[in-house]
């Protein structure tokens, strides 16, 4: 089976909870990716707009923005609103501030069992260090590749 080229984790690489990915691939060819000010910002709104713009024009098209008798609509949410257009890039905020402390963690401990030893352990203790896929990542990948054999791909910078 070919290997994905943005969605496999390299162990020689740091670890990242946010650095890979189908997601993170997209916002990468967004231009998202930096670490700048302006891309935080440009990458919260994008989110935040993500999940709140297809809502608001849904609410709209379907008449439920103002809500009906004895219900609640989309324009009188208060709570809908405020998790969409403010929780939502709080927590692209803080992803740039746990990222790096997660990563440093992930580093310092990846040597944990040294290798000599690892064979006494067996797969099953040290998995979060192997290198074999999970269910979700075999499924997403045999996703990936069927989308690849039927449009040609994905191209990568």
């Amino acid at each position: 089976m070919k290997k994905n080229k943005f969605i496999s984790w390299d162990q020689d690489k740091d670890y990242s909870l946010v650095r890979g990915g189908f997601l993170y691939f997209l916002i990468n060819k967004l231009g998202l990716c930096g670490d700048s000010n302006l891309d935080l910002l440009l990458r919260a709104l994008t989110f935040a707009l993500l999940s709140w713009l297809p809502l608001l024009v849904f609410s709209v098209f379907y008449g439920t923005f103002f809500g009906t008798a004895g219900q609640l609509g989309f324009g009188q949410d208060f709570l809908t609103h405020l998790r969409l257009l403010v929780v939502v890039p709080f927590l692209v905020w803080v992803e740039k501030l746990i990222d790096p402390a997660f990563s440093e963690y992930m580093n310092s401990t990846r040597r944990i069992i040294p290798r000599d030893e690892e064979e006494k352990f067996g797969k099953n203790e040290i998995c979060i260090h192997s290198s074999e896929k999970g269910k979700a990542q075999q499924f997403l990948d045999e996703i990936l590749d069927t989308v690849e054999l039927e449009y040609g791909g994905i191209e990568n910078d």
